[in-house]
This record gives structure tokens, C-alpha cells and sequence, in this order.
């Protein structure tokens, strides 16, 4: 996503739950969409979310390239977009939170004894 003329990117990943958690109504992770959805306070959370998703991405970069200069998002870079984009920024913060807590299960085959015998 395109924030101040700079391409943004967002991870949720363990090194901003804490953070996150704390922006959260009583700090529960499980009331974010609560927040969100209060038309008076959701902006400011989605940004907040979005300033520590950012942080959190640019950090895990520069942990998998030294090389790797961290440009951080901050609350000054929302000052001049309009209004509008908030919804995208909802979208953005859904597909890093989805991205982060998707679940993968590592399966083998199913080894059957008899499994010539099957055929």
C-alpha cells in the first residue's frame, strides 16, 4: 500500500503482539474488530496498527538482510492522505493479521501395511 508516496508493507508477527494487544480494548486481542468498528477511535487504532505492522515488517527485513535500511511508517506519513484510504488501510491490516495467525500443519502420507495387497 501506497502511504505519504511510499510503498508499505505490514507483518504480524510475534515482535509486535504485545504492542498490538495493547492498543486493543482491555488489551484483549480477540476486541480489535471492536475498536476498529468505533467510528470515533477506529482511524487512530488502524494507524497505531499499522505503525507497529510496518516496524514489525521493516525490523524481520533488516534481520534477514543486514543491508537492509529499516524506512519505519509514522503517524506524520497519515497527516495529508485522505480520509477515504482508511478503509484500505483496514484491508491491509486484515491481510497481515490473517497472514500472520494462518495455521499450517505439516501432514505425511498415511502409511497402510497392506497397502500392495490393496491394489
Amino acid at each position: 500500500m501506497k502511504i505519504a508516496g511510499k510503498e508499505r508493507h505490514f507483518e504480524y508477527l510475534i515482535a509486535c503482539y504485545d504492542e498490538i494487544c495493547a492498543l486493543c480494548p482491555g488489551g484483549d486481542i480477540s476486541r480489535i474488530g471492536e475498536g476498529l468498528n468505533d467510528q470515533s477511535k477506529g482511524p487512530d487504532l488502524a494507524i497505531a496498527c499499522a505503525i507497529a505492522m510496518n516496524r514489525c515488517y521493516e525490523d524481520h527485513q533488516h534481520y534477514l538482510d543486514q543491508n537492509h535500511e529499516p524506512d519505519y511508517l509514522t503517524r506524520e506519513d497519515f497527516q495529508f492522505e485522505p480520509v477515504s484510504r482508511i478503509r484500505e488501510l483496514y484491508g491491509e491490516i486484515a491481510k497481515a493479521f490473517k497472514a500472520g495467525n494462518a495455521q499450517t500443519v505439516k501432514s505425511e502420507p498415511v502409511k497402510r501395511k497392506n497397502a500392495e495387497r490393496a491394489e
